[in-house]
């Protein structure tokens, strides 16, 4: 059976250009674009496919899909020489081109306030350098998550446009089995020929599923903290304020956040903080409502639950929760289980993700926290849909030795959380070339347990770009930059690349694209070699860690030395717990 001819060749037979030279002339495009296109080396881009519809009056969107071996009018008629001939100067012709030039004019209008924008004061000249940083710093809310998860051994056979937007390769190299997520948000960059980031409407949910945030203890609303301004800088809203910097919002942002008359208030509640401590979420950003301080217990649970059921506005019921909770504290830590078997019982069908960080090595100020970890261990296994578990010791040494942090403390690694955060969630909040984001549930099917019915307990960790590539290199694409970030993550062995899942989630800038014809080629990675979090210039990489196992059981082993030199009996009863439940917990702590 002959090969279907493309529908351009078509076109061009029936105009009087009947050579692909005189064609391309006619189109005032190089010859070999119209050759790369008909005998299928390259794809159409949407900026050609517009100039032949003006130029011919034939449907872009066949020409855009390439395969029908068609030709068809904008009325869906076939496309012969009566059409083209009655097309040349017809009004609707006029009508298309001022319709282009209108929108080329709004478009370049557009273009120039942000760089208005970023260089105050500045000409219209193209920006280059430091300058090209600066507007592209500007653009970074108008981000889009291309997202990707199945068995490493189906990547193969998934659409050859979505590995090429999430940077697979079969260099990769994982067990057929191993659960392989890839996650790529990418940033716009400065490109005065294409429509300009916010001119349309964004690949986002008008209704999106409602996510809350829940944070116990001083350390975990701390946390939480980090990642809400996290948020609301990749959302284009002022952390101070809870203002939009533009007219809106970007992305699926109202699954986060409420309208609340000119703020955007997250979907938060922080319990068990100190009076004094909780200065820091005073002001218009967090409802006052969702800071919940005075002694723990179940009244503060109750006061938490009521928070969540009567929340105003237009969110409607959780469709999933994230639980920041403290695991080393004795009341913040009890919080947070009773927080949690709460949670579940009221919503048994919603995903509740915990995110936690373990102690640093060595004797915690805390004797008793190895038991407090133990039990909120427990309560995450019997209640949790996913635990997210950080190293303290790991985020230290890596906010000194990769993030180049001076004198890093609590607050760096709290930095670092949050950048690992927000990439773990950008599939939530922001959509990709052709898809909307996706639920939490759907996130944590990314990361299946080793036994079935288990809670999936893995880590996350987080490297600047900078950190990951030579700097001799002329060009990185994409499945490069995947390749070497999981590498990377496996000398770290963090997660492990052996285990049941891995999920890498890396935030770029591309390189400006092809203005006429798209190849097979990946993409190119544009880096500006700067290091720090919320620059949009790292790679997070999730899933089970040999080393979230090895500190468990050594905190299993330090609660069993406790016992030995502690009253247990006298110590249980003010947890509120039995001897033997204790026993039981660090047992489980145990097996890791």
């Amino acid at each position: 059976m002959p090969k279907p001819k493309h529908p351009l060749r078509l076109i061009r037979a029936a105009t009087p250009h009947a050579t692909q030279a005189a064609f391309a002339a006619f189109l005032g495009v190089p010859a070999a674009v119209v050759q790369a296109v008909e005998c299928g080396k390259g794809r159409m881009t949407p900026r050609l496919a517009a100039l032949i519809r003006e130029r011919t009056g034939a449907d872009d969107l066949e020409l855009l899909r390439g395969t029908d071996g068609a030709a068809l009018t904008l009325s869906g008629r076939r496309y012969t020489a009566q059409a083209f001939n009655a097309w040349c100067d017809s009004p609707r012709q006029a009508e298309e081109r001022s319709r282009r030039e209108s929108l080329e004019f709004a478009h370049r209008a557009k273009w120039r306030q942000y760089l208005n924008e970023a260089l105050p004061g500045r000409g219209t000249d193209v920006p280059s350098g430091i300058e090209l940083v600066s507007v592209e710093d500007l653009l970074t809310p108008w981000q889009s998550c291309e997202f990707a998860s199945g068995p490493a051994g189906t990547w193969p056979r998934m659409p050859a446009s979505l590995r090429q937007l999430t940077g697979w390769s079969p260099d990769l190299g994982l067990p057929a089995r191993t659960r392989l997520t890839l996650a790529v948000q990418v940033a716009p960059v400065w490109n005065p020929n294409a429509p300009p980031p916010g001119f349309s409407a964004t690949n986002a949910d008008l209704f999106p599923p409602c996510y809350f945030t829940v944070a116990t203890g001083s350390g975990g609303c701390r946390v939480a903290a980090a990642f809400w301004r996290a948020l609301c800088r990749e959302h284009a809203i002022d952390s101070a304020t809870g203002r939009p910097l533009r007219e809106a919002p970007t992305g699926s942002w109202r699954g986060f956040f409420r309208s609340h008359a000119d703020r955007c208030e997250p979907h938060a509640v922080f319990a068990g903080m100190e009076r004094e401590e909780s200065a820091d979420l005073q002001g218009p950003l967090f409802s006052d409502d969702g800071i919940l301080c005075g002694p723990t217990g179940d009244e503060l649970a109750d006061q938490t639950l009521h928070f969540l059921e009567n929340y105003p506005g237009d969110t409607g019921s959780p469709a999933g929760i994230l639980l920041f909770a403290s695991l080393e504290g004795g009341t913040a830590s009890a919080l947070s289980s009773l927080l949690l078997a709460r949670l579940r019982a009221r919503y048994p069908a919603v995903p509740v993700m915990v995110i936690g960080v373990l102690p640093l090595a060595g004797i915690s100020p805390v004797v008793e926290a190895p038991w407090h970890i133990a039990l909120a261990m427990q309560a995450i296994r019997r209640h949790a849909s996913l635990a997210v578990l950080f190293s303290n010791d790991l985020l230290l040494a890596q906010a000194s030795r990769v993030w180049a942090m001076p004198a890093p403390g609590y607050a760096g690694v709290n930095l670092l959380i949050g950048e690992c955060l927000g990439a773990l969630t950008a599939p939530l909040r922001f959509g990709g070339h052709d898809a909307a984001p996706v639920d939490l549930a759907t996130l944590i099917d990314c990361f299946p347990p080793a036994i079935p019915g288990a809670v999936p307990v893995i880590t996350g960790q987080c490297w600047p770009l900078a950190a990951l590539v030579d700097r001799r290199m002329k060009t990185i694409s994409l499945p490069w930059l995947m390749l070497r970030a999981l590498m990377t993550a496996n000398r770290a062995h963090s997660p492990d690349p052996r285990a049941e899942a891995v999920a890498a989630f890396v935030r770029v800038r591309l390189k400006q694209g092809p203005d006429w014809v798209a190849g097979d080629q990946p993409p190119l990675v544009a880096l500006t070699g700067r290091t720090g979090p919320g620059l949009h210039e790292s790679a997070s990489l999730f899933g089970p860690s040999p080393l979230i196992r090895r500190t468990l059981k050594r905190l299993a082993r330090q609660a069993r030395e406790v016992w030995a030199i502690e009253n247990a009996a006298l110590a249980c009863a003010g947890m509120g717990v039995t001897a033997d439940e204790l026993r039981l917990a660090i047992g489980e702590l145990a097996d890791g």
